[in-house]
């Protein structure tokens, strides 16, 4: 009884006294100091978004709230779509034994838990992101997993006052678009980072360079008005589609060596969906906004009108049904050195 009263004092000192204050890491028995409050758990307890202030407050609210709904609802299908550029930026980060990753807007943490496994339980993974619910679903698979070098925080990566050089590699899929002030965002990462070593991240290129965007939205536009993209650097999800604007955010950031890079890979529509299954996927998952004021007569036709734009993607060579495979492109992003650089501010400002 008194030493679970001490772990339960321990913890609640470590997460009131902020994240990362020389804890301790308990893993497969062996004492290891790393970058998080102290192990009671796979998760600390839930940040209280309905009182933030702070720059990402509308984030918050959105990704703990009616926000998560999509993702919810469409979870396995979005991560078997997404799983050939997931492996991409699994491959590209070359997580090693031993290393300590951090996984910016981790969600369900798919990310997370591959990054633990190749770190191995000599290393550790976090994965951080501001959605508390997804968060609990990311603790299941982890615990599902057997794995004991894993931990997940509700906290806000833009502002958050991590440990100085606990990390050795940083990872985000479609995570850092969404930063509200990117150059701060970033400063602020960089100082949980090891000098040796890296960032690797990966967010969508322009909606018109991937097919499994332009189409249905072209199909639609045909009947319906599409709003224009918002402006680049904008955060959402085409906030860092431009390679340009990454290089000036990150070098204004204080890092050098970096390498932007086009990631395209061909995706099943929906995790694997025949082509009417896809046209309706598209209609009533990826779009189904655009279409609330449409008539049952205008959505049928846009319904004939997707299928006939998807059928030049079915793959009968992979598939006897016909599941449609269409391109989706990704802005990768490596930064392999921190600059000693203190001034951050962007160029000409």
């Amino acid at each position: 009884m008194e030493s679970a009263r001490l772990r339960q004092q321990q913890h609640s000192e470590s997460v009131d006294s902020g994240y990362l204050k020389n804890a301790i890491l308990r893993s497969g028995g062996q004492g290891q100091q790393i970058g998080c409050a102290q192990w009671t758990g796979l998760r600390a307890p839930p940040h209280d978004h309905a009182r933030t202030q702070g720059p990402e407050r509308r984030q918050i609210k959105f990704w703990n709230e009616a926000g998560i709904a999509y993702y919810f609802s469409h979870r396995e299908a979005i991560r078997a779509e997404r799983a050939p550029l997931t492996r991409r930026l699994i491959e590209k980060a070359a997580a090693t034994a031993g290393e300590r990753a951090l996984d910016i807007g981790c969600g369900f943490g798919d990310v997370t838990i591959e990054l633990a496994r190749l770190v191995g339980p000599n290393g550790f993974a976090l994965g951080v992101d501001l959605s508390a619910p997804m968060l609990e679903k990311a603790e299941e698979s982890a615990r599902a997993a057997g794995l004991r070098n894993i931990r997940f925080e509700n906290i806000d990566a833009q502002t958050h006052a991590f440990q100085e050089h606990a990390f050795e590699l940083l990872v985000s899929q479609s995570g850092v678009m969404f930063f509200a002030d990117a150059v701060a965002a970033f400063a602020n990462l960089r100082s949980t980072l090891r000098r040796d070593g890296r960032i690797i991240f990966a967010s969508w290129q322009w909606r018109e360079r991937s097919q499994s965007i332009a189409i249905p939205l072209n199909v639609v536009a045909q009947f319906i008005d599409v709003p224009p993209p918002r402006p680049p650097g904008t955060p959402g999800q085409f906030g860092f589609a431009d390679p340009d604007l990454i290089r000036k955010i990150l070098d204004s950031a204080g890092f050098v060596e970096v390498t932007v890079e086009d990631m395209r890979e061909k995706l099943p529509v929906g995790g694997g969906l025949t082509l009417d299954d896809a046209a309706e996927w598209f209609l009533s998952v990826e779009v189904p906004t655009l279409l609330a004021k449409a008539d049952s007569a205008i959505r049928s036709e846009i319904g004939r009108t997707m299928r006939n734009a998807l059928r030049p993607y079915q793959d009968r060579i992979r598939s006897s049904n016909g599941v449609c495979n269409m391109a989706r492109e990704c802005v990768c992003a490596r930064v392999n050195q921190i600059s000693s650089t203190k001034g951050l501010s962007l160029p000409g400002a």
